[in-house]
C-alpha cells in the first residue's frame, strides 16, 4: 500500500502498465491511471482496489465514473492468499476452474460492464487512440487538473500516513461488525 501509494503520488505508475496497456486500454478503454487500478486490484487483493481507485481520484487523476466502474470489478482476493490459502484447503485437483471463477469473471464482468452501463460514459474515439502515443490522454477526468507529482519524501510521508490510515479504518470496521 504504501510502495503503491508513494508510485501514484510520485506519477510513476506509466512504466508498470507498459506491457499491458494496449492490450487493456483497448479492451476496457481506460486511462492509465484506470489500467494501473485493475493491476493493483488483481495482484495485490482488496482493498488496494478501491485503495488505489481512491488515491487516483483524490489526485483527480481519473473522473468519479471511471472510478465507480473500476470499483465494480477490481476488488478481489489477493492470489497468494486465494492460491497459497484457500486452494489447498479445497484439496482440488484441478486449480484453473477455480482461478478462472476467481479472477476470470470480474474482468468478464468489467468488460459487460465496459459495453453496456459505461458504454456512452466512455468516448468511442479511445479505438483508433491505442497503439499510439495519445493513449494517455483518454478519458480525461472533468474538473481541476491533476495534482503535480511530489518529491519521494513528501510522497513517502503522505503514502505512510494514508495506508496507516486506511488500516486503522479497515481494522475498526472489522471489529465494529
Amino acid at each position: 500500500m504504501i510502495l503503491s501509494g508513494t508510485l501514484i503520488r510520485m506519477g510513476m505508475t506509466d512504466s508498470l502498465i507498459r506491457p499491458v496497456r494496449p492490450l487493456f486500454g483497448r479492451i476496457y478503454r481506460l486511462s492509465a491511471p484506470g489500467i494501473y487500478v485493475i493491476l493493483m486490484g488483481f495482484l495485490c487483493g482488496f482493498p488496494m482496489g478501491a485503495h488505489t481507485a481512491s488515491d487516483f481520484r483524490d489526485r483527480q487523476e481519473i473522473s468519479s465514473e471511471e472510478g465507480q466502474y473500476l470499483l465494480a470489478f477490481c476488488n478481489n482476493l489477493g492470489p497468494v492468499y486465494f492460491l497459497g490459502f484457500v486452494l489447498p484447503l479445497l484439496h482440488r485437483k484441478l486449480v484453473l476452474p477455480y482461478v478462472f471463477g476467481m479472477y476470470g469473471i470480474p474482468l468478464l464482468y468489467g468488460i459487460s460492464l465496459r459495453y453496456s452501463v459505461y458504454r456512452n460514459r466512455i468516448p468511442e474515439k479511445t479505438d483508433q487512440a491505442f497503439g499510439r502515443d495519445n493513449a494517455a490522454k483518454l478519458l480525461e477526468p472533468t474538473g481541476p487538473a491533476p495534482l503535480p507529482a511530489m518529491s519521494l519524501t513528501d510522497a513517502l510521508d503522505d503514502a505512510i500516513t494514508a495506508a496507516g490510515r486506511s488500516i486503522l479504518q479497515l481494522g475498526g470496521y472489522m471489529i465494529f461488525f
